[in-house]
């Protein structure tokens, strides 16, 4: 990380209102040239997860909720909110920080991209084995715990591909995005989808013969094959794919890692208990409701990340090298483009949800549009939180993320909770909404700091001043 400039070495940028930041950004989403040049950056992985996650998540959501029906796919939601309390453990996000660390690494050398590469590896493997070794002691007990006894099977094999399989696979797609080589990393994830959907589609079409555990060994057969290829395609951004561990690296990247894992704790965490209290005072047909609601809000999340494939490796870059100017227009890009297209996404799911939900998930889904109208508000705000949030990341400030993610997870439970006995899934959506209304307003406001700093290098870059 670059030294801070200390203070009085050149004027410190004006703060800022927030009527002055709204303004500033209402520019940014309305301008057109914000659009056409985030496009030009990350089409390739943009259009190669619309594809990928949209047939992971969006659309495997449709298509099972279509051939289950009602019942069923809302038994499957359940036992993969079950395996999502092992995945607790698997999320360790190794993959929100290798790419930085190896983009940094780039300059230093191949000893230094294979130190860090492999103590990311070493990092992912363990978190994943850790959460298998639960998995296979407790999936009995908390599928009888949630009135489900007949699937602690099906528990045992979600828990594969969501805590080993499917993280070795996007480990190995965030050092392709770290290395800085956006089409191979959209081959991998388009090829990752390629094989994951149609043995999914194959294990729900015989689901009365195999039930949830043919349905779940189907995905984890895909998953086990998507990580082999993701594997060679690493191995060839890489020229690498083992490595011994280093112990000075791996004492870096721990540290600045564990305020992220909030992110997933809480996340999933919250995912886990919302689904849980609605299964347990609702049934499980809520639960269904408001894994499409979710559905349809990582469908947007998505997009943004996407676009970190690129940009968040190459803010690391600029910030490492202080280039405040480049780094500056781009996240101001950026921000316009992503929350303009939130704002379209979720006005057309606030507006057109009872035409959407029934037409994409079939008509015996129809209890979920007001959910789903509720997830449209909550994008906006989503994204805007996200896009702040990426600045922490390139400048080692993520206790921030740690702290943002702490006071999401302190509203949206208590609002969910209280609200769902009586709205069901709608309940548990107006909790996200308070939340990340919260949420989005924490990170902007942390994010000034590193604006200021930024902005610093600008005026001394522009006064003659050094760079480094």
């Amino acid at each position: 990380m670059p030294a801070q400039l200390p203070i009085g070495e050149a004027p410190r940028p004006r703060h800022r209102s927030l009527a002055a930041s709204a303004r500033a950004t209402l520019r940014e989403v309305t301008d057109a040239s914000s659009y056409r040049a985030v496009a030009s950056q990350v089409k390739y992985p943009v259009g190669a997860m619309l594809v990928s996650q949209t047939v992971l998540t969006f659309g495997m959501a449709a298509v099972l909720s279509r051939l289950l029906g009602a019942r069923a796919f809302g038994e499957y939601a359940v036992v993969i909110t079950i395996a999502g309390v092992f995945q607790l453990v698997a999320a360790f996000p190794v993959e929100q920080g290798i790419p930085k660390f190896l983009a940094e690494a780039r300059q230093r050398g191949e000893g230094e991209v294979r130190a860090y590469y492999a103590a990311g590896l070493w990092t992912r493997l363990a978190a994943g084995l850790t959460a298998m070794l639960l998995a296979l002691s407790l999936s009995g007990w908390l599928s009888r715990a949630y009135g489900l006894p007949g699937l602690g099977g099906a528990v045992g094999v979600a828990a594969l591909f969501l805590c080993l399989l499917m993280p070795l696979s996007l480990y190995f797609l965030a050092c392709i995005q770290g290395m800085e080589r956006p089409r191979r990393w959209a081959t991998g994830s388009l090829i990752s989808s390629l094989l994951v959907f149609p043995l999914a589609v194959v294990g729900a079409r015989h689901f009365g013969q195999w039930g949830q555990v043919g349905l779940l060994g189907g995905i984890a057969a895909g998953w086990l094959l998507a990580a082999g290829v993701c594997a060679v395609l690493a191995r060839g951004a890489l020229g690498f794919l083992w490595a011994g561990l280093s112990r000075p690296h791996l004492a870096r990247l721990i540290p600045f890692l564990l305020p992220i894992w909030l992110v997933p704790l809480f996340g999933f965490g919250s995912k886990t208990i919302a689904k849980s209290y609605l299964a347990l005072r609702c049934g499980p047909v809520p639960v269904g409701q408001f894994e499409i609601a979710l559905a349809l809000l990582l469908h947007m999340g998505m997009i943004h990340q996407a676009c970190m494939i690129v940009l968040l490796p190459a803010w690391a870059r600029l910030y490492a090298r202080r280039e405040g100017a480049a780094l500056l227009r781009s996240v101001a890009q950026a921000r316009g483009a992503l929350i303009g297209l939130a704002i379209i996404y979720g006005a057309a799911l606030a507006v057109g949800g009872h035409w959407v939900v029934p037409a994409v998930f079939g008509r015996d889904q129809s209890g979920a549009v007001p959910a789903v109208r509720t997830i449209g508000a909550v994008m906006p705000l989503m994204i805007a939180g996200w896009v702040a949030s990426a600045t922490n990341i390139v400048s080692d400030r993520t206790v921030n993320i740690g702290k943002a993610n702490i006071v999401w997870f302190s509203l949206a439970m208590p609002v969910s909770i209280l609200l769902i006995p009586p709205l069901g899934a709608l309940g548990a959506a107006v909790g996200w909404l308070v939340a990340y209304a919260v949420f989005a307003w924490f990170y902007i406001s942390r994010a000034r700091p590193f604006f200021r700093e930024v902005s610093s290098w600008v005026e001394e870059s522009a006064a003659g001043g050094p760079r480094s």
